[in-house]
């Protein structure tokens, strides 16, 4: 049975996806620390990657650069170099975005450079410093065809309103204000609004996120507008929710301890789920584009497999209930690591939230040359690499998964490493292998749970690593 909180979010994502642009042309990202960069991370630079390796033109630009709590990891990526440019700023809200108020001006806190009546050159250019003292914004002016806003965090934490209708009035308001000053430039562009999900750091505030981001969701659907700006609310949140938990809760371990700031794999999905919103397909890696039928065993209906405890049905084969069931297909020829390979599968499993979720049962992939290989764990709920969670997912539906591994290109910025792909999507990049391992030389599948799993497709490609079709 699939959750409430997932449904709207499919519903959510399927409604926003448009036709890919050719170009973002003048890009500025707004918010606050989680899109400034914090712990090394931000969906700025994952979403700059979609661009690249869709051939999506971009130019972010701002007043600001960097990271505010340190540097990104990683400077280049396919021959182009971060451009780290943006307009966030730690601990901001929306009315210091608006221009509407001024808050706070110490050294630590507050919006201390300008709003963005300054950005834009629309303004009367005046502009507090970090004592208060009023004066004049002297810095860069910027004409933008695409602007992306996370906001909420900060609004919420400090929910200075005394009313849920006296929040969702000024959010409203704040954002109206924006989108009135970015279009007396007087050219068309499109305000992308997000807000992160809510983790385990206060049950309250984990309930007003969920209802803000619900409202946000309705206020601000997808519409054609104003023809000079298009304000859609993109949901980003898919695969950060944690399905097993109360609506819109996080999985805790995307969140740096501090429970607000997402980790890399956080920012991995957040930009994935952008880059959809914005009609732009999943990454390639700089990899060729194949579909599954190509590739060199496009069947379940191999003799080379061998089969443990697996019922042949209408869908493909089912993995026994209450036995140790398995299944071993090999590549067709021998696989090159210093070229690459590529297996894809499409698995569902489980009820969902019917009966309790089960995340102590796994299904176990392992996809490996017979020197090293990489293991997929895959319960009712999570999607994991070791002990790592790509993504919550809600396993009774039909989940594609591919696992490509991809040799370093250290000139491109790509380390070796397995990649991983559900339903189109990247959430998984450059994951290491376990390495001396030789038991596995193709693909293997294992599982002994109380209920069946359903595998109804399985493709193996041992001649190259290959990215998902775009959708």
């Amino acid at each position: 049975m699939k959750s409430a909180c997932a449904l709207a979010a499919v519903v959510g994502l399927a409604s926003l996806c448009v036709a890919a642009p050719a170009d973002l042309g003048v890009w500025m990202a707004i918010g606050d620390s989680i899109s400034h960069g914090t712990y090394s991370h931000s969906y700025r630079w994952f979403l700059q990657k979609d661009c690249i390796d869709n051939g999506v033109g971009f130019d972010a630009q701002g007043y600001l650069k960097g990271c505010y709590s340190g540097a990104f990891s990683q400077a280049s990526y396919r021959g182009r170099a971060f451009d780290n440019e943006h307009c966030a700023q730690f601990n901001i809200w929306t009315d210091e975005v608006s221009g509407a108020r001024f808050r706070r001006l110490t050294s630590v806190s507050g919006l201390q450079s300008s709003n963005i009546k300054n950005w834009l050159g629309v303004s009367d250019k005046l502009t507090p410093d970090n004592k208060g003292a009023v004066g004049t914004y002297t810095g860069n002016t910027f004409s933008p065809d695409t602007y992306t806003y996370m906001l909420g965090t900060n609004d919420l934490n400090g929910m200075r309103e005394t009313s849920w209708e006296q929040l969702q009035a000024a959010v409203r308001e704040n954002v109206q204000a924006m989108a009135q000053n970015a279009a007396r430039r007087g050219k068309p562009a499109t305000l992308y609004l997000m807000s992160v999900t809510a983790t385990d750091k206060s049950d309250a505030l984990a309930q007003n996120i969920t209802k803000f981001n619900a409202w946000l969701s309705k206020e601000f659907a997808p519409s054609a507008g104003d023809s000079t700006l298009r304000v859609v609310y993109a949901d980003v949140n898919p695969g950060l929710q944690d399905v097993t938990k109360p609506a819109g809760y996080a999985v805790a371990q995307m969140f740096a301890p501090d429970r607000i700031h997402p980790t890399d794999q956080a920012a991995l999905l957040v930009a994935g789920n952008l880059a959809r919103a914005m009609g732009i397909p999943g990454r390639t890696v700089g990899l060729e584009r194949r579909a599954a039928a190509a590739f060199d065993i496009p069947s379940l209906d191999n003799a080379q497999a061998r089969r443990q405890n697996l019922k042949p049905v209408a869908e493909g084969l089912s993995f026994a209930s209450g036995e140790e069931s398995a299944l071993w297909l090999p590549w067709r020829k021998p696989v090159d690591s210093a070229v690459g390979y590529t297996a894809e599968f499409t698995l569902s499993f489980g009820n969902g939230a019917e009966g309790g979720w089960n995340t102590e049962q796994c299904f176990t992939v392992l996809v490996g040359d017979g020197r090293s290989l990489g293991r997929l764990s895959i319960t009712e709920a999570y999607i994991s690499w070791g002990d790592t969670i790509l993504c919550s997912r809600d396993m009774s539906g039909p989940s594609t998964i591919r696992v490509a591994y991809v040799p370093a290109r250290e000139e491109q910025g790509i380390p070796a490493g397995y990649c991983v792909w559900l339903n189109g999507m990247l959430i998984g990049e450059s994951l290491p292998a376990e390495q001396e391992c030789n038991l596995c030389n193709g693909v293997m599948m294992s599982f002994h749970a109380t209920a069946p799993a359903l595998l109804h497709n399985l493709a193996t490609h041992s001649a190259a690593p290959c990215a998902p079709p775009a959708e």
